[in-house]
Formats: C-alpha cells, sequence, structure tokens
C-alpha cells in the first residue's frame, strides 16, 4: 500500500473506473495495462498487449491489429496535509535540509504521457545534487536487442537514450557508458552475463533493466570515477550455488565517485551486493567524495554489502532487509551514514561501525529483535529535500514498487 491506501480497488470499482477509461492507441513498448494503470489499453496496428506481471501489460510485436487489456486500476486518494515529526510512523514526509517536515500528498506520480503508474518515479537523493542528473534527456532515442548493437549505442559523450528490448546475453566484460546516458530496459529487458560501467563519466541513469549472473570480475553495474548516476528501479540477482566470489558485486561504487542515488531496485539472491569504496587503502582518493543515497531498496535473500560503505557519506532511508544471512549495513573507514525508517527482517548484523571505524545516526529503524552497533557519527541531515516514509508503510510499498515494471519508461 501507498501512504496507507490499499493498491488494490475493489472489484465494482474497477469495473466502473474501467468504463471511462477513454482508449487510444499506445505505441509499441508501451504500458497498456495493469493493477493501479489508468492510461490507455489499445495498442497500435501490429502490436498487442501482453502481460508481464498483475501490475504492467506491454505494447509488443504480434499478429494483431488491436487488443484491449481487462481493467485492472486503481483509484488514487490524495492525503490531507498534516504537520510530522521526523520520527512519525503514521505517514510519509517531505524532509528539507533545514529539517522541516510536512505530509507528501501522495505517492503516486503521472509520467509525461499523462499516465498514472502508482509507483513512485521521480528522483531523490544525492544524484540530485552536484548540478542534478538528467541523462539522456533531449537526446535521440534507440533500442537495441544485440550486445554489439548495445556497446555502439552507449558509447560517447552525446546526450542519448538507449533502450534495450530483450535480455542480451554478455561476453563476461563490461560494457562502458558515456556520460549523457539513459540506458532503459523495456519491460524483462536487461543484460546477463557481462554488466555495464560508468568510468571516468557524468551524468547517467539506469533504469526498469533485469541485470543477473555476471561472473566475476565484471560487476552488473559499476561505478569508476564518475558523477551523478541514478540507479533506479532495476533488478539484481544471481545465484546462492557458486560461493561468494563467482560473481562479483551488483552495484559497486568507486575511485571517488560522487553524488550518486541507488533506488527502488529489488537486489536478491546474491553474496556480494554494493560495495562503495574498494579499498581500506584508497582514502587519499576517496575522502570526501562518495556521496551517495540507497531509499527505498528491496534486499533479499543476500549475503552482505547492503551497503558497505568506506570513507564516504551515505544516506540510507526507507529500505527493507530481508533474509540477509551475512551482514546488512557496514560503515567503515571513517564513514558517516543517517540511517532512516529502515525494516529489517530475520537478517544479522544489521548495523556495523564500531568493528570498522565507521560512524551511523539511526533513527526511527525496525531492527527486527536485532541489535545494530552504534557509533554516532556528524552526519544527521541531508542536504537535499526527500520524502520520509514512516516506518509501518515501509514493507507494503517496498515490496509492491521496487524492480523492474513498475514504472512507465
Amino acid at each position: 500500500m501507498l501512504n496507507g491506501k490499499s493498491l488494490l480497488a475493489a472489484p465494482a470499482v474497477l469495473l466502473a473506473l474501467a468504463a471511462n477509461v477513454a482508449n487510444a492507441d499506445v505505441a509499441l513498448y508501451g504500458q497498456c495495462g495493469g493493477l493501479t494503470y489508468t492510461g490507455d489499453t489499445t495498442c497500435v496496428s501490429g502490436a498487442v498487449c501482453v502481460y508481464q506481471n498483475d501490475y504492467y501489460w506491454q505494447c509488443l510485436a504480434g499478429t494483431a491489429a488491436t487488443t484491449t487489456t481487462t481493467s485492472k486500476t486503481s483509484t488514487t486518494t490524495s492525503k490531507t496535509s498534516t504537520t510530522t515529526t521526523k520520527t512519525s510512523s503514521s505517514s510519509t514526509t517531505t524532509k528539507t535540509s533545514s529539517s522541516t517536515t510536512t505530509t507528501k500528498a501522495s505517492t503516486t506520480t503521472t509520467t509525461s504521457s499523462g499516465t498514472s503508474t502508482g509507483c513512485p518515479s521521480t528522483m531523490e537523493g544525492y544524484a540530485t545534487t552536484n548540478g542534478g542528473t538528467t541523462g539522456g534527456a533531449g537526446g535521440s532515442t534507440v533500442t537495441v536487442s544485440t550486445l554489439a548493437d548495445l556497446r555502439t549505442a552507449v558509447a560517447g559523450t552525446t546526450a542519448k537514450i538507449v533502450r534495450i528490448s530483450t535480455i542480451i546475453t554478455g561476453d563476461g566484460e563490461v560494457v562502458d557508458v558515456g556520460s549523457n546516458t539513459t540506458v532503459l530496459g523495456a519491460c524483462g529487458g536487461g543484460m546477463t552475463g557481462g554488466g555495464f560501467r560508468v568510468k571516468k563519466g557524468t551524468n547517467v541513469i539506469f533504469r526498469n533493466l533485469k541485470l543477473y549472473k555476471s561472473p566475476a570480475p565484471t560487476d552488473l553495474i559499476e561505478i569508476q570515477a564518475s558523477t551523478n548516476v541514478w540507479v533506479d528501479h532495476n533488478e539484481f540477482y544471481s545465484d546462492l550455488d557458486n560461493g561468494k566470489d563467482f560473481y562479483d558485486g551488483c552495484t559497486d561504487i568507486n575511485h571517488g565517485s560522487d553524488y550518486i542515488t541507488v533506488s527502488w531496485n529489488y537486489y536478491h539472491d546474491h553474496y556480494k551486493t554494493s560495495l562503495v569504496g574498494h579499498s581500506d587503502n584508497n582514502g587519499d582518493e576517496d575522502t570526501g567524495h562518495f556521496h551517495v543515497t540507497y531509499h527505498h531498496n528491496y534486499f533479499r535473500n543476500l549475503g552482505s554489502r547492503l551497503p558497505s560503505l568506506r570513507f564516504g557519506t551515505g544516506h540510507i532511508y526507507n529500505n527493507y532487509y530481508k533474509d540477509i544471512f551475512i551482514s546488512c549495513i557496514d560503515s567503515r573507514d571513517g564513514a558517516q551514514t543517517l540511517i532512516e525508517n529502515n525494516v529489517f527482517e530475520n537478517s544479522t548484523q544489521v548495523l556495523m561501525t564500531t568493528t570498522n571505524g565507521g560512524y551511523a545516526n539511526p533513527v526511527g529503524n525496525d531492527w527486527g529483535g536485532a541489535t545494530p552497533e552504534l557509533n554516532p557519527g556528524t552526519f544527521t541531515t541531508a542536504p537535499y529535500s526527500y520524502s520520509l516514509e514512516a516506518t509501518t508503510g515501509v514493507v507494503s510499498d517496498v515490496t509492491t514498487c521496487a524492480g523492474t515494471c513498475k514504472i512507465t519508461v
């Protein structure tokens, strides 16, 4: 549920709303149905509306001229604005750098086409600072389905949007992504057997990608000596059958990278998840950098590094940790972390600070009965506005909206 409101409307309400939907032609790869979806449901000629999951139906190439999905939608209810405190457990709050709080009207978002998606899709966190992160906005869009075409499409610094229409099988090597690039997955699009790297770049966005099983030493996404990167609404996984060093990281950030947001991703069935700072001996390059935000990520059945943060400044809020069997948040080597309104369930070593020389200011977290290591630090207020959700709503919202096929891209 979002803001305490159920995403599922009663059947009678669904039918009533469906009767008011005005059909129009939805372009190839566009969303044409699903729970919480209230937009158009008829595909362009030559495409059919195909079920992907309960929340996302997509127009894909097919033989039928048109097809209309069954009615699956929901109402959007606005919340009455009230003043809350930072540790409120009953509403979503919008926080600013001056620590004032007001209730957020709604978590339902609207895309540029006017489609209500039901899941948040706006950028928050450190990627909004340092001039902001726009990726390939304003550039041309190309759709790719082969590794060779992908490598060509993401190269260079010209603004561009690269859309992956299927699962591309990699060759075990990185695909280097140039600056001013957005890499999007059509629902079900992504890569296996390889990964992406942003090296000495800036202004890059990764969204709606299914990324899995990249053997070491290639990370699924590596951000190296780069700034302003947004990793949002992706799915990352491997397996737990081959030992912790068989695969490398899911989202690793190193060599003094800065102004990064990692949001609404689904990480599962993997050992080493997200490392920020690759070495205890790289303080000369890393100190003063690694401003990173992790929010509304779903971490399930994982080993460690959720994240492991060296030297930097981490804001970690509204994440859901479930069945973590080695360790969760590891603040080390002088790192400063602000940890707000996260939920931990059946998880080991929920917070490590004193063990590795890091610092943390935890507020409003549900540790699930575990005992965190507390070593208070100096990072108490984030330098940007953000929507801080009540701890009680985190599990429902994150499990509903984290991962792929939950937003329109």
